[in-house]
């Protein structure tokens, strides 16, 4: 942030995977007890990973970034909550997409954050969740659809 901050960048975003929660999903992401219980014990074996504090889904990330004015443009956006499901993909497990097994273990990873200038001006934002992208990565494809600034 104090780079953003520290340059003026203004009309940016910052993307990827950030292995990290948005408040704007604990509306269905509290609900789902065995991704909890996988993600404990994920931190348990590797504390220098930790994606939970202690019993509790850890929003602080995705809350830092949304508190200094970055929009989190899929959370806001992509209903119902569950279509904003960005990981994993069935061939992780070596399932199928569709497998009703997904919906224990899935959540959103992957992120588009834009600059408040950025913001108003989103189109459409969208997570490739379906099974024509199944197996080209464990993750789900983002996109975002941005019209242009004026000068």
């Amino acid at each position: 942030m104090d780079y953003i901050k520290s340059n003026s960048l203004n009309n940016c975003m910052i993307m990827g995977d950030l292995n990290a929660y948005s408040p704007l999903d604990a509306i269905w992401l509290e609900h789902k007890a065995p991704l909890r219980k996988n993600l404990s014990n994920w931190d348990q074996a590797h504390p220098e990973y930790g994606n939970m504090r202690g019993q509790h889904f850890d929003y602080s990330v995705l809350s830092t970034f949304i508190a200094a004015g970055f929009d989190d443009c899929i959370g806001r956006m992509v209903f119902p909550e569950n279509k904003r499901v960005s990981f994993p993909t069935a061939t992780l497990y070596g399932w199928n997409w569709g497998d009703s097994r997904l919906a224990e273990v899935s959540e959103r990873l992957d992120y588009i954050l834009l600059s408040e200038r950025l913001s108003p001006l989103v189109q459409q934002a969208e997570v490739h969740n379906d099974p024509d992208l199944e197996g080209i990565s464990d993750h789900y494809p983002v996109s975002v659809v941005i019209g242009q600034l004026e000068k």
